[in-house]
């Protein structure tokens, strides 16, 4: 389906559900998101999900900041971009908007944080008794380590 379609079908959509018709600034807005949607497959294509879910939501706010700096030094100087265009930049940071977002819903894969965490659950659920007999004893080896300190 072309690009075109596209925007016809998620026109006629919203016009059903919301009841009002789209204005150029809303057509240009749909433009723009699937361009970035594009931009996303084939950059998470050469990337994949790994490089997002080793840092989540902080490792995508991290990025983002890069992208902010890079906007705040040269927009408000008039300089013109070497590398990358300012328009890119600016889908960069909408593009990671959208991951922030995911990892924020967790949508996207798990981050290292919340795999470490499902374990620690599994072996909760499935160890429960061994881990409070464990805490047990180390609450009384604590007791016996501040007995010994007091004497």
């Amino acid at each position: 389906m072309a690009k075109p379609e596209i925007v016809q079908l998620v026109k006629q959509h919203y016009k059903e559900m919301l009841g009002f018709d789209f204005d150029n600034i809303s057509e240009e807005f749909i433009n723009v998101t699937l361009d970035n949607i594009q931009l996303f497959l084939e950059k998470h294509h050469d990337y994949g999900p790994h490089n997002i879910a080793a840092f989540g939501e902080t490792g995508v706010l991290i990025r983002m900041n890069d992208k902010y700096s890079r906007l705040l030094n040269l927009i408000p100087k008039g300089t013109a971009a070497k590398f990358e265009s300012l328009e890119d930049t600016w889908r960069d940071m909408s593009i990671y908007s959208t991951i922030g977002l995911m990892c924020r819903t967790e949508k996207w894969i798990p981050t290292v944080h919340n795999l470490i965490k499902e374990a620690i659950d599994y072996a909760a659920k499935e160890h429960g008794k061994e881990i409070q007999e464990l805490r047990n004893e180390i609450e009384k080896l604590k007791k016996d380590r501040d007995a010994l300190r007091n004497d």
